[in-house]
């Protein structure tokens, strides 16, 4: 209890849920799905804020390498990994995260619209010392199955830089 988080977990709930492959075999079906069980979460008598997210803090997140764009590219091997996780608009004010630069995620950064991250300080003072990362463009080159990307990297462009929060 000593410890900073990084969040405020006091009067946040949260709930899990794993939905199946045959009745959800979309990203588009699930994202539907996702968004009205936040419209129904949101209209529960004392609910004031609902977020979306892919993992909760403490409860640890995958990593992903990445590359940061314009820099030289190095082996797969011996690119960096960051702790990844999706979330939806809002997430830092619901749990109470420090926006220390740029925005926070908007309800227009969606599934078909350019993709937008955000980054802890920690990232951001190692891989932009001194410089404001905002703008500059991350590419993800590894997904979950450890190998390169056969249509390129997928590049992200920093929208904000959050305070750090314990992931595990």
């Amino acid at each position: 209890r000593q410890i900073p988080l990084g969040f405020e977990p006091r009067g946040v709930g949260a709930i899990g849920l794993a939905l199946p492959s045959k009745k959800y075999p979309t990203d588009d079906a699930i994202v539907a799905f996702t968004r009205e069980v936040a419209a129904r979460a949101a209209a529960l008598p004392g609910v004031t804020q609902v977020t979306l997210s892919t993992r909760l803090p403490l409860g640890g997140y995958p990593m992903e390498t990445f590359s940061i764009a314009g820099q030289p590219r190095v082996a797969v091997a011996e690119r960096p990994r960051a702790q990844v996780q999706s979330v939806g608009p809002g997430y830092e004010r619901v749990l109470g995260v420090p926006l220390l630069r740029g925005r926070g995620f908007a309800a227009a950064d969606r599934q078909g619209a350019p993709p937008v991250a955000l980054i802890n300080r920690a990232l951001a003072d190692k891989w932009f010392p001194g410089a404001d990362p905002v703008g500059r463009l991350l590419e993800i080159d590894l997904p979950a199955t450890g190998r390169e990307r056969a249509d390129g990297p997928s590049r992200w462009e920093i929208v904000g830089v959050l305070g750090n929060v314990k992931g595990r």
